[in-house]
């Protein structure tokens, strides 16, 4: 594998497109592109950026800097790699280029663990010892904790990026990229709820029903309070999006507080009331 300064396929810069393996890792944050803007204003584009297959693999940030700076930008071409080599090959470049937390390397490892599954276990087969394949762990256990120990997390971090992928809002998957938020705590806020009281097999309207006469019972104060708690998580991230005062953020924490506490002054509370009430 190696890079050749001319790519092998005539450009249209305007159509180019980034490689999966690309949008892998989180973008650059405001601050950050800045001053790689100014950079390249003021010293040109030092850095070539890199091609595979007629797609951006390595330098995104430089060609939309370069697009808006009205430059034009510098290309090579990754030459004599596959999937599995390109792959390789971007995290061995931002891993050691950018300094991402555990949290950030958890929702690579969450996007990436399908490219473990396959390309990697049949390149083993063709690759000398010396080959960037050696980036990649042995395929022997779950595509997931592969992808976890390439960038250096268990396979349970891997799990909660998952299911902040899947499940969260974009404004939550936002937060854990920019390294605002743990991907722990985002995924207790983006799990989805479950009725694990209902039998296997029946219905969702069979577990719900009432029989005549008789009033549905409330939910328990624990289940209320775990609920209320996710609710006042997801309406803070919000308002920290929003750059909200710091006033409102020390009443939603006495929220949380009063939360918490409910039910334990006394040491027990009155019975919930009927839904029927």
């Amino acid at each position: 594998m190696s890079k050749s300064n001319t790519p092998n396929e005539p450009l249209n810069v305007a159509s180019l497109t980034n490689h999966p393996a690309t949008d892998i890792f989180p973008m650059i944050d405001d601050e950050a592109y800045q001053e790689l803007l100014a950079d390249i204003r003021e010293k040109g584009q030092l850095e070539d950026i890199v091609l595979y297959k007629g797609q951006v693999l390595d330098g995104r940030h430089r060609l939309r800097a370069c697009r808006e700076l009205g430059i034009d930008p510098e290309f090579c071409e990754l030459d004599g790699a596959d999937e599995a080599d390109a792959i390789a090959y971007t995290y061995s470049l931002n891993l050691h280029r950018r300094h991402l937390t555990t949290s950030q390397r958890s929702m690579v490892a969450a996007r990436a663990k399908e490219s473990f599954a396959g390309p990697a276990k049949e390149r083993r087969k063709r690759k000398p010892a010396n080959s960037v394949v050696e980036d990649f762990p042995p395929q022997k256990r779950k595509a997931r904790d592969a992808a976890g120990a390439a960038v250096g997390v268990s396979g349970k971090s891997v799990d909660h990026a998952a299911a902040v992928i899947e499940h969260g809002t974009p404004e939550l998957i936002q937060a854990v990229d920019s390294g605002r938020m743990s991907v722990s705590k985002a995924a207790k806020i983006a799990k989805p709820t479950s009725d694990t009281s209902r039998p296997k097999g029946q219905s969702k309207q069979a577990t719900n029903s009432v029989p005549r006469g008789k009033s549905k019972s409330a939910p328990s104060l624990p289940r209320l309070k775990k609920s209320a708690l996710k609710s006042l998580e997801e309406l803070t991230l919000v308002l920290e999006q929003m750059d909200i005062s710091s006033k409102v953020t020390q009443s939603l924490s006495k929220i949380k507080n009063a939360i918490e506490n409910a039910g334990n002054l006394s040491g027990k509370r009155s019975a919930p009331r009927s839904l029927g009430d």
